[in-house]
């Protein structure tokens, strides 16, 4: 994986791909490179709640390895908004580090 990835230790217990956290899921299937799957888990993870920044830079990953650099750069987009609405919270260490990779991802992609 590279370094936009989101990818690391699962705080919910070890990860497999029946499992019924949408967002691991998501993450496991884009690891198998089954991308457009990963999307739709990814969508099905924020409707139930999960990060959104994270979420949004999943399925720009997801894009970007598909070659889908326009609905890349959107989601991107998308995730460097979510993640800007996490300043003074308790997140936002994280969500620093997503905005780092989700705009160092835009500038590859020629924004």
């Amino acid at each position: 994986g590279g370094p936009n990835e989101r990818g690391g230790p699962n705080e919910r217990g070890g990860p497999n791909a029946e499992s019924g956290d949408p967002l691991l899921r998501a993450q496991i299937l884009q690891s198998a490179g089954r991308h457009r799957e990963a999307i739709a888990f990814y969508r099905n993870a924020m409707a139930s709640g999960a990060d959104p920044g994270e979420c949004h830079q999943g399925i720009a990953l997801c894009h970007q390895r598909m070659g889908e650099a326009d609905a890349a750069r959107d989601a991107y987009r998308k995730a460097i908004v979510a993640y800007e609405k996490q300043r003074n919270t308790a997140r936002w260490r994280a969500a620093e580090k997503g905005l780092t990779a989700c705009r160092a991802a835009l500038e590859v992609l020629g924004e």
